[in-house]
């Protein structure tokens, strides 16, 4: 709090979500309330996705990096629009500002269009995947 003459500011420094709130100040028999709104800060992707081409049996990562650390599922990793399957080939990672989707040991039927989103931006690429070819002798 600082004062200049007869007028007193108050300053939250590092404002959270959960500092949003009534303010009330008190000076005698006086009193003054606000609101205070706090939204949160945008969640942009710096680094977007990008498409892939694999052979089938590989392993892909697809990667995003967005402007600032976001909370845990603060973004989310879908497929043709939907979340994605529970299927132990696929795991997701953050690390910092990075947030990584593997899918291990691709197969055909994970060929589309995958998506990493926000509740500010969202970022998409395709996974092409071609069948190994065998050698024939």
């Amino acid at each position: 709090m600082a004062q200049n003459g007869s007028s007193r500011t108050l300053t939250v420094r590092d404002c959270r979500l959960e500092d949003a709130g009534t303010v009330t100040a008190r000076a005698g028999g006086t009193a003054t309330s606000a609101r205070l709104h706090v939204r949160e800060m945008e969640l942009l992707f710096l680094r977007r996705l990008q498409d892939m081409r694999v052979e089938e049996g590989q392993d892909v990562c697809f990667e995003v990096e967005t402007g600032r650390v976001g909370a845990a599922g603060a973004v989310r990793w879908v497929r043709g629009g939907e979340p994605l399957p529970h299927d132990s080939r696929l795991s997701m990672a953050q690390d910092g500002h990075v947030y990584r989707l593997f899918i291990r040991g691709v197969v055909l039927a994970d060929q589309g269009t995958y998506g990493c989103e926000s509740h500010h931006d969202r970022t998409l690429a395709r996974l092409s995947v071609r069948r190994e070819c065998p050698i024939l002798s």
